[in-house]
C-alpha cells in the first residue's frame, strides 16, 4: 500500500470564512513545513474573545490584507492562528 497525499479541496476563502462564522470547525491543512495540522477554530462572534481596549493604549500596527491567508480563533489554544487557503484540504463541523 502506498502513502498518498490528501488532495486539496478547492474551497474559496469566502466559503471557509462562511463556515467558520457558523461555529467551530476542524480545518485540516498543510503547514508551510509540509506537515498536516488539524485546527479547531471559529469566526462566530459569540465564540470570539472580547476585545479589550485600555485608555491610553497605542493603536496596534494594521496589517495589509492578504487574501491568500485566513486568520481564525483556535478554540484549543485560545489564540488567533492563520493558515493559507490553498493548503486547506478539509473543513468539518466539530
Amino acid at each position: 500500500m502506498t502513502d498518498q497525499l490528501t488532495e486539496a479541496v478547492p474551497l474559496t476563502r469566502d466559503q471557509i470564512q462562511a463556515m467558520l462564522k457558523t461555529g467551530p470547525h476542524v480545518v485540516s491543512f498543510y503547514k508551510l513545513d509540509g506537515t498536516i495540522r488539524d485546527m479547531t477554530c471559529t469566526l462566530a462572534p459569540e465564540d470570539l474573545p472580547p476585545v479589550v481596549v485600555k485608555e491610553g493604549d497605542k493603536p496596534k500596527r494594521v496589517k495589509k490584507p492578504n487574501d491568500a491567508v485566513l486568520a481564525a480563533f483556535d478554540t484549543n489554544k485560545q489564540a488567533w492562528r492563520s493558515f493559507r487557503i490553498e493548503n486547506v484540504f478539509d473543513v468539518v463541523a466539530s
